[in-house]
């Protein structure tokens, strides 16, 4: 009975063990900043990053292929920026975010660098974590918009190979822009204080 018992603990505790250890190897995509509070005409942007990979394999981040969704009435893309991490800034990788379309940004980028060279020496001097690209949005209108990481989205080691990944959420608050009180006297200002000034002369007169 107690070997049947030890068995069937087994049994439960082994896929529990699994899906921590799985968890707690897969990189982490995330927004920063992760809330964003802007206005009405705003131009802002928003870093997509990566972390918690691991270096002590090492492991080199080669391939993404990622979408991230917004709501298109609230914001509009207005571009994406890339990073040096997958070119070193010497060898030009390969980028295409022309698939990109409103609601959803897409970014692809593959490297060219060969680990087994020595290469991704912006990588390895990141210890694991650094800024894949940057989107750049124009606030559209009032409102909340989630960014999200599309499911169809892909990351690959430097071989090509699928990276297990945990994608967290960004959210962007857009409130109505506010005009600054101008330092220039309105029109009706110029009006009052004539009205005023001609009273103080005709009562001058009268007293005179």
């Amino acid at each position: 009975m107690k070997i049947l018992s030890l068995i069937k603990t087994a049994a439960v505790a082994l896929p529990i063990l699994l899906v921590s250890m799985s968890n707690a190897s897969a990189a982490i995509l995330s927004f920063n900043p992760v809330v964003s509070s802007v206005e009405t005409t705003d131009t802002f942007n928003v870093d997509v990053m990566i972390s918690d990979l691991d270096m002590t394999v090492p492991e080199y981040v080669g391939v993404y292929d990622i979408t991230v969704n917004y709501d298109s009435s609230i914001l509009g893309l207005a571009g994406v920026t890339y990073d040096n991490y997958l070119d070193d800034g010497w060898m030009p990788s390969i980028q295409d975010d022309s698939a990109s379309v409103p609601g959803a940004a897409n970014v692809y980028e593959l490297s060219v660098l060969d680990a087994s060279l020595g290469d991704f020496v912006n990588q390895a001097a990141a210890n694991g974590a650094f800024r894949l690209f940057t989107l750049t949005f124009d606030a559209l209108a009032e409102g909340s918009s989630a960014l999200t990481v599309d499911v169809s989205s892909y990351l690959g080691d430097d071989l090509g190979d699928a990276m297990a990944y945990q994608a967290e959420q960004g959210l962007v608050n857009v409130s109505k822009k506010v005009n600054p009180q101008s330092g220039v006297p309105e029109p009706g200002m110029f009006a009052l204080f004539g009205i005023g000034l001609l009273g103080f002369v005709a009562t001058r007169r009268r007293v005179s």
